[in-house]
């Protein structure tokens, strides 16, 4: 059911709780644009009230304005938000009354947001049954920039897609890729220290046979 919003995390580089903060005003999904405006966190309470609860889900503006972005869509993913914005019609339809539109993009089965806790064993359950072992949910976010700079995506762009306080935080944290990059560079220059060897001059030689053959 939630496969698409690991797509949508591989493709972009979503934390999770910007993930889960997002809202259908949010996406324009005629110009293929996501907005990261709020990110949806569990935090835990200055003062315990009589739930007994300790920890309370809270929507928050990202806290650095780095954060606060656009990131375009690839068409393969606003197919797929196409596709969530039927089941969660389906969802309406069958849970009536008992359906809160919260304008969620992430969503469960009566229309209320997901908080991480659960988000997580959900994500934990689709690695389970692909049979690929185990990995943070970061590691989507990790394998989005790497695979992005394995694609020449210079490194500001990237920077500016995950919402990173600077360029240098992007370069020092993907080093690794890069050093392959500067590999790949200077095997291009090594052409230019190759010794030149001189090739031996080919003339056409044309042969008439003599009377004795």
């Amino acid at each position: 059911r939630y496969g698409v919003f690991i797509r949508l995390t591989l493709a972009t580089g979503l934390r999770m709780g910007e993930l889960l903060g997002l809202k259908w005003e949010d996406i324009d999904l005629r110009s293929g644009m996501l907005q990261v405006r709020r990110t949806l966190n569990r935090l835990t309470k200055m003062e315990q009230d009589s739930s007994g609860s300790s920890t309370e889900i809270v929507f928050q503006t990202p806290k650095s304005k780095n954060s606060i972005r656009s990131i375009p869509l690839m068409k393969p993913i606003v197919e797929e938000l196409k596709q969530w914005q039927t089941v969660q019609k389906q969802d309406a339809d069958l849970a009536g009354t008992a359906y809160q539109n919260l304008g969620m993009v992430v969503s469960n089965p009566l229309g209320m947001y997901i908080e991480p806790r659960t988000f997580k064993d959900y994500y934990d359950q689709i690695l389970k049954a692909s049979g690929i072992g185990h990995f943070t949910f970061h590691a989507l976010r990790h394998t989005f920039a790497t695979r992005a700079l394995e694609q020449k995506m210079d490194s500001k762009t990237l920077s500016t897609i995950l919402g990173h306080y600077s360029v240098s935080f992007t370069l020092d944290t993907y080093a690794h890729v890069l050093d392959n990059h500067k590999r790949e560079g200077m095997q291009l220059m090594e052409e230019l220290f190759q010794p030149q060897v001189p090739t031996a001059s080919v003339y056409p030689v044309i042969a008439v046979p003599s009377g004795s053959g």
